[in-house]
């Protein structure tokens, strides 16, 4: 892929993207009806039950910072526990430290693109975007991982 840019702006539906891994940000506390979160479970049903199943199992402490990956429908999404509670809360550490888990998850299971919806975590998660853009960027640049920024048209 030499000189080829492994990271990207495409305009259009993250949901409607052929990428290997759309991911995104949620919180610690089962809520996913909101933002991008509740598109995706308008769409895939079954994602929101897996995640809330997943979330009743396991501690916010032990959530945050972390990882949940769903395959489903041909689909895989990375779920990045990137704020403890819903609302205008995200914690730019631990969505740093869950974007470093995708990335481990990718290398390992050898997937190459990933989708993240631009402005992750600072919609309703009141993240300043060019502080998460950097670190979300960082993580991909001198990797064989490609990113893709998605921004809705």
């Amino acid at each position: 892929m030499e000189g080829e840019s492994m990271i990207r702006i495409q305009e259009g539906d993250l949901l409607e993207c052929d990428l290997q891994i759309l991911a995104h940000q949620v919180n610690c506390r089962g809520s996913f009806g909101a933002g991008l979160a509740g598109q995706m479970a308008e769409k895939w049903p079954a994602l929101r039950a897996s995640y809330q199943r997943f979330v009743k199992d396991h501690s916010p402490e032990e959530l945050l910072g972390g990882i949940y990956v769903w395959e489903g429908l041909g689909v895989t999404v990375v779920n990045l526990f990137g704020q403890d509670e819903p609302g205008p809360n995200t914690d730019v550490s631990a969505l740093y430290t869950s974007i470093q888990a995708l990335n481990d998850y990718m290398a390992l299971e050898g997937f190459e693109t990933v989708g993240l919806p631009w402005g992750i975590g600072c919609g309703i998660g009141g993240a300043d975007w060019k502080e998460v853009r950097k670190m979300v960027e960082s993580q991909f640049s001198g990797t064989e991982r490609h990113l893709v920024w998605v921004k809705r048209d």
